[in-house]
């Protein structure tokens, strides 16, 4: 840091005479930014403080928990020199600090940078250096090196001949011996943008996929393409793993490994996942219904929508990743986030760890509701997971008969293992309260189900219709409605599924459902709706988000403007411009009348 002085007004490193680069998120949004994190208390990268805080996509994208999912298992360890290019505000700084790494994060927006910087206000090992990493002038090298939503701006702030050769090649620079590069960038290909999703630079659809990149805009690349690139500039050892739904917050990354695992279902990891942020546009297919296709076809490498790659110079130096999948549970308070991690044992063998991704909650079991006991080490299931299913009757456009058919296995086998209580309710062991569809796997065709992943219990007994009812709740918000039942109400479909098995629910079952599902999701949520406008809503809104009916209608409205947009500019709405000209002349003569009047 010899040609860096300190700055003691942003807190950073700085060369004197540097300039700030342009790029930003807005200045409405970035001073917010500042604001929010200069009156925290804790800015941790798990922050719960930091949660409510999070307002549009900018503030979720800065402030969420859950981005540094993506390098939990990267081989990142304590005291490693870390040099991140493109600190951005500080999310990935923060945790890179945090598990004790030393850390110098390079950012070349002097905003930004002092946004890091109070960040990562109470980490010693941390510096914020603002410089562009073209001209970056470091002696150090570094155990591991980080481009993380980076590469695809080399075009913009790098002048070369090939600014994404140079960003990879500067990057390699600053690598010791043994040291790896951390790249994480979108799919130029990925499925998403298929689907209709802005391409998440330029806010343009299609743009990525019609290759429109100019020279001075940001690019992304096909997997083939970022290959080449990543072996032109030096790196013959090269890792692609693939998180969902972006490398932006996952909750699920796939490494290669589980891929090429023949009895590894890791479509089905992927049946609920979601995206985030302002890019989602109106999708105009089921993505996590095509991912099924996709693997079986192996298809899956070249559409994933976002990549992480582990480089190095050689593959020897690159080790192994101690698993072939791991999954991450999204929207719950800090400690009751788990990991899921499936590794390969003899003979792969795939073995199923799961555990509390931090610390477990500090009351005794006595004073809560629900008892969660997430560490689980059990075999893999082989196997289809049940609510795929239920995923393509609504895709096919299938209705309550359809539907009702489907529970049926379920509801039966769960009534087999009912019992009437003292207080004369139908009711399940404690621990059958996560006895729901999206935990069923299906052996083979035909034959009796499996119930995986029961992470919760209550100290007393369940009553069967809250099972019943959350866990329809919870198979059909993972889906995408059907024509048939979307204008339905969820209590009203969910009366109308368990009639036609002879379940008769009544008005008490569903307040009782309500209640406690409400005080359930008040413990382990971040943020819980009221379970009874969950019912009450319609099943097209309940499809298309569980936690937000809002942002679901507001998402509607847009999608109705867009089409409007559309209408007038096809050559149907062109050609017939004249005659609407003529039926609505009545109408502009009396405006125009009226506005005389009123003039005079």
């Amino acid at each position: 840091m010899e040609k860096y002085s300190f700055d003691q007004v942003h807190k950073v490193w700085i060369r004197p005479g540097t300039a700030s680069i342009s790029y930003n998120d807005g200045d409405e949004s970035e001073n917010y930014l500042a604001h929010v994190l200069e009156n925290a208390k804790d800015v941790s990268s798990t922050s719960p403080e930091l949660v409510p805080a999070i307002k549009d996509w900018p503030s979720e994208y800065h402030l969420s928990a859950t981005r540094h999912n993506l390098l939990r298992f990267c081989n990142v360890k304590k005291r490693q020199r870390i040099l991140e290019l493109g600190a951005g505000c500080g999310a990935i700084t923060r945790y890179l600090g945090e598990i004790g790494a030393k850390v110098v994060s390079v950012e070349g927006s002097l905003r930004r940078a002092s946004i890091a910087a109070e960040r990562c206000r109470d980490l010693a090992n941390v510096q914020i250096v603002c410089d562009n990493i073209a001209h970056l002038d470091l002696e150090e090298r570094f155990d591991v090196v980080t481009l993380i939503g980076v590469l695809e701006y080399s075009q913009v702030f790098i002048d070369a001949e090939d600014p994404v050769l140079k960003c990879l090649q500067i990057a390699r620079s600053f690598l010791n011996e043994n040291g790896i590069l951390i790249l994480a960038i979108e799919n130029q290909l990925g499925l998403k943008y298929f689907n209709g999703c802005k391409e998440d630079h330029l806010g343009i659809p299609y743009f990525g996929i019609h290759g429109l990149y100019e020279e001075k805009t940001p690019i992304t690349f096909g997997k083939k393409k970022l290959k080449e690139k990543l072996k032109h500039a030096g790196f013959d050892g090269i890792h692609f793993s693939y998180p969902f739904p972006d490398y932006k917050h996952p909750s699920v990354i796939l490494a290669n490994e589980a891929l090429n695992h023949q009895s590894f279902k890791y479509a089905d990891l992927l049946h609920r996942v979601r995206h985030q942020g302002e890019e989602q546009g109106f999708p105009h297919f089921n993505e996590n219904l095509a991912w099924q296709a996709i693997a079986d076809n192996q298809l899956l490498p070249h559409l994933a929508n976002s990549f992480l790659v582990i480089a190095a110079e050689s593959e020897d130096k690159l080790g192994t990743l101690p698993w072939i999948a791991c999954v991450y549970s999204l929207g719950r308070k800090h400690e009751y986030n788990t990991e899921t991690l499936f590794k390969l044992g003899e003979n792969r063998r795939i073995t199923v760890c799961k555990r509390p991704q931090f610390h477990s909650h500090s009351s005794s079991d006595a004073e809560l509701f629900v008892k969660h006991e997430p560490t689980i080490e059990a075999a893999y299931m082989e196997g289809r997971l049940y609510v795929v299913e239920l995923q393509r009757i609504l895709q096919r456009g299938g209705g309550v008969e359809d539907i009702a058919h489907w529970a049926k296995p379920w509801l039966d086998d769960l009534k087999a293992q009912a019992e009437i209580d003292k207080n004369g309710v139908l009711s399940l062991p404690g621990d059958m309260l996560d006895a729901i569809p999206t935990n069923i796997v299906m052996c083979e065709p035909g034959s009796k189900f499996a119930y995986i992943d029961d992470e919760w219990s209550i100290h007393e007994a369940v009553p069967f219709f809250w099972v019943a009812v959350r866990g329809l709740v919870i198979a059909l918000a993972s889906s995408a409605p059907s024509s048939k039942i979307n204008d339905r109400s969820v209590r009203d479909l969910i009366s109308s599924i368990l009639a036609a098995n002879r379940y008769s629910i009544s008005h008490q079952d569903f307040a009782t459902a309500v209640t406690l599902e409400n005080k359930l999701q008040q413990q382990v949520s971040i943020e819980s709706q009221d379970f009874a406008l969950v019912l009450e809503s319609t099943v097209s809104i309940l499809c298309k988000t569980y936690t937000n009916n809002e942002e679901a209608m507001r998402r509607e409205l847009v999608h109705a403007d867009n089409e409007i947009k559309r209408m007038k500019h096809a050559v149907s709405w062109k050609v017939t411009k004249p005659l609407r000209l003529i039926a609505n002349l009545p109408k502009h003569i009396k405006k125009i009348s009226a506005s005389f009047r009123n003039a005079e």
